[in-house]
């Protein structure tokens, strides 16, 4: 396609099948955002690229969140045994006792590697999107001229609805402008 031509749009919505005429943003049958790929091989490189992108998040958020519950599941056992100790010095030498306060200080170890987790899940997906992955989809948006509701439109088709790359989407909103650098 030469340069600075732009995409053609689909003649059918990919939604509900509806025939659309050209220049239209929107179905006018089920208001689906309609894609103005110029081709099923760009359609294609758009939708490898946020499965990669997708993945990419997946990766690095799963290593942080395991290695975060690590570290919480072992303070939590350590503060069990510590509290276990501390009361068996103290001369509670009820073992039923002793077990309940062990166990309940386990499960409360656990509960805190759990939120560790999540937390650290959700600030590696942040940093790593918008250390590396913004700059990527700001380069491929202008290189394909494709519109956030356009992206949203092919995410919706190529990601899981659970997929963490569907969180950033809406914060894609200006990706596709020039960034000023702020002194």
């Amino acid at each position: 396609m030469p340069e600075g031509e732009p995409l053609s749009l689909h003649a059918q919505c990919p939604h509900c099948g509806a025939t659309v005429k050209d220049g239209q943003e929107a179905c006018l049958a089920c208001g689906a955002p309609l894609l103005p790929l110029a081709a099923d091989e760009n359609r294609a490189r758009w939708a490898e690229f946020l499965e990669r992108a997708n993945q990419t998040l997946l990766q690095a958020a799963s290593g942080a969140a395991e290695s975060a519950f690590g570290v919480g599941c072992s303070l939590g056992v350590l503060g069990s045994l510590l509290i276990w100790l501390i009361a068996f010095a103290a001369g509670l030498r009820n073992w039923i006792v002793l077990f309940i306060l062990g166990f309940g200080m386990a499960l409360s170890g656990v509960g805190i590697a759990v939120i560790l987790a999540q937390r650290a899940r959700s600030a590696t997906l942040a940093g790593l999107f918008q250390s590396t992955l913004a700059a990527q989809f700001r380069q491929q948006m202008k290189t394909y001229r494709i519109s956030e509701a356009e992206l949203n439109a092919l995410s919706d088709e190529v990601l899981a609805p659970d997929a963490p790359l569907r969180s950033f989407l809406p914060r894609l909103t200006n990706l596709n402008e020039p960034q000023t650098e702020e002194p």
